[in-house]
């Protein structure tokens, strides 16, 4: 196991939002980071010049933009993307029209060197491997990723981090796997913390990454980003906090190699 922390999100902005101060307060502590970003970020629903989501852009547009983005937000902590690229469940035309993972439109859209839609990736294995080779290379200390909530893309990437988490623990030591608070999808059923850590020293670093997603900060975006922190800062004290939920390892810890490996049989 190495000093390292490792956070994977679905999209290009989530990790920011969910884990930036305890990211950055990380790295200041010595820490190395690592920073994944699962989907190709092809679905192209982007704020237009009145600050509203009717701005639409087909799959390649909508991946250079949002991974440039990515690419700027990374840098404020001194990091460089990991982009696994899969597939996003929809992708949209310049009028609006939505596709969905299965269509004849959807294959036709999809950007043919990205890899399989995130919905199906926790279910193949090649998918699960190439997740699961990266944690084994770097020895994470800790990562960081969602929790199974109301986001479909979100639920699936959580699912998927999951199952590559319990089959590298096998060949690797690993410290602890955590999903972050809940998201603006919302959660499918609250839990209760295991981990609240104060980010109130590095808040203006979270928010400076926040806001580099210029095609998705919107006034909404700015007041939801500091009332979470504001409401978890609170629960600690504190003005700034940022939540998390041990996931593994579980007391008692009922996953093993072979129910994971089951999952293919």
């Amino acid at each position: 196991m190495k000093k390292t922390i490792m956070v994977i999100g679905a999209h290009a902005d989530d990790i920011e939002v969910q884990a930036g101060g305890t990211l950055a307060k990380y790295l200041d502590k010595g820490y190395k980071g690592v920073y994944i970003l699962a989907t190709d970020d092809s679905a192209g629903i982007c704020l237009d010049e009145n600050g509203e989501y009717k701005r639409f852009l087909l799959p390649r547009e909508s991946k250079d933009e949002r991974h440039l983005e990515a690419e700027e937000g990374a840098a404020i902590f001194g990091l460089k993307p990991k982009f696994l690229d899969f597939k996003q469940r929809f992708f949209c035309d310049r009028k609006g029209n939505f596709y969905y993972f299965g269509t004849e439109e959807y294959i036709r859209m999809a950007i043919p060197e990205s890899r399989d839609c995130i919905l199906a990736a926790p279910e193949k294995r090649d998918c699960v491997d190439l997740l699961k080779n990266i944690i084994i290379e770097e020895e994470p200390e800790i990562i960081f990723t969602h929790q199974l909530d109301l986001d479909p893309e979100h639920r699936n990437v959580s699912s998927l981090v999951f199952k590559a988490f319990k089959l590298a623990e096998q060949e690797v030591e690993l410290g602890t796997l955590y999903n972050w608070g809940p998201t603006s999808a919302g959660e499918i059923k609250h839990i209760k913390p295991d981990m609240l850590i104060d980010i109130s020293k590095y808040f203006k670093t979270k928010l400076e990454s926040c806001y580099v997603y210029k095609s998705q900060v919107d006034e909404t975006f700015k007041r939801i980003v500091n009332q979470r922190a504001e409401w978890w800062g609170k629960e600690l004290g504190v003005p700034y906090g940022e939540a998390f939920i041990k996931i593994s390892p579980a007391d008692p810890d009922i996953y093993n190699r072979d129910q994971i490996l089951a999952f293919w049989d």
